[in-house]
């Protein structure tokens, strides 16, 4: 048998496990579909309850609001290495300022105040008519045994005229 082989037959049980604790990594992902999010009490007649993303109601406009709780995909508690807030979306005026997607990813600790980890804002990107999928990194050592997480979701728009419909269909944590 070829030297080269026997180091290699010998080797691949001790690589085997470190192959799969870092598919384990790569695979923990937190997503959410906007319209199962908890809506705001003083929003609940202004978004469009049969919609499959979360958007204004036909005759409603200003702001909206709903909030997705955040859970850890790991059983051990551990940090699950986010890094980064995902949101796809429609925004179809972009830049300009009728309508507005914003996504905050927030952390609540043990004494109930809150810190921004990430934002995402849609009037940073282009006109996103059809949905799109937009992300924003950041830093963050995640603990969820001295505190909690959720995604705030907030939409904005200025008149009820049809082309004027800013949705979030989901956000993602990864």
């Amino acid at each position: 048998m070829n030297s080269r082989f026997r180091r290699l037959a010998l080797l691949a049980p001790l690589m085997l496990p470190l192959f799969f604790v870092g598919l384990a990594q790569a695979q923990t992902v937190w997503s959410q579909t906007a319209n199962t999010c908890v809506v705001d009490n003083s929003d609940l007649n202004q978004y469009d309850q049969d919609s499959f993303g979360f958007r204004h109601g036909r005759r409603a406009e200003g702001t909206i609001l709903a909030r997705c709780p955040v859970t850890n995909p790991l059983d051990s508690g551990a940090d699950p290495g986010w890094g980064t807030l995902e949101v796809v979306y429609r925004d179809p005026d972009g830049r300009d300022d009728r309508s507005q997607v914003r996504v905050r990813l927030i952390r609540v600790n043990n004494g109930g105040n809150t810190d921004n980890v990430a934002e995402f804002d849609s009037d940073e990107f282009p006109e996103a008519a059809d949905p799109a999928t937009q992300s924003v990194t950041f830093s963050h050592t995640f603990d969820f045994d001295h505190g909690a997480y959720y995604v705030e979701i907030r939409i904005s728009r200025e008149s009820t005229r049809s082309e004027n419909d800013p949705t979030v269909f989901l956000v993602r944590l990864k």
